[in-house]
């Protein structure tokens, strides 16, 4: 444990060995994971970055590929991109006025529309219907 009391390094009974680092606020900041016995296998390491209001900003994964996170103004999730190179794939939330999920679309690193789902909600926000297609 760290002088704050959060989890600083775990010991798995098969040596591999996580260890945590925070931010000045207490929010994980990164997180490496030893090879364990495997001493040829290089340790893993993911960042992350928050906004000052906490929402996770982005990740950056030991394979270098990296997930970017956008909010609206109402700090509600509208988009997630993630991916490397050619392997850029991008969510995108169309939120109601009461921030449900009316519709969700996925697409690929060339833009082409992969999925989508919309949903409709009643006055109490409870889902009435979702229709969702696949290219």
């Amino acid at each position: 444990y760290d002088a704050h009391g959060r989890v600083h390094t775990i010991r798995a009974p098969d040596g591999v060995t996580t260890t945590l680092d925070y931010t000045e606020r207490g929010w994980v900041k990164s997180k490496i994971v030893s090879s364990g016995i495997d001493v040829n296998k290089p340790s893993q390491k993911t960042i992350y970055v928050y906004k000052p209001s906490g929402q996770i900003e982005m990740v950056t994964f030991p394979d270098n590929s990296v997930t970017r996170y956008t909010y609206d103004a109402a700090q509600r999730l509208t988009s997630v991109v993630s991916g490397r190179d050619e392997s850029i794939e991008s969510i995108i939330y169309t939120l109601d006025l009461t921030g449900n999920r009316i519709k969700e679309e996925v697409r690929d690193h060339k833009g082409n529309l992969v999925r989508q789902i919309t949903r409709t909600f009643d006055k109490t926000g409870r889902l009435t219907s979702q229709t969702g297609a696949a290219r």
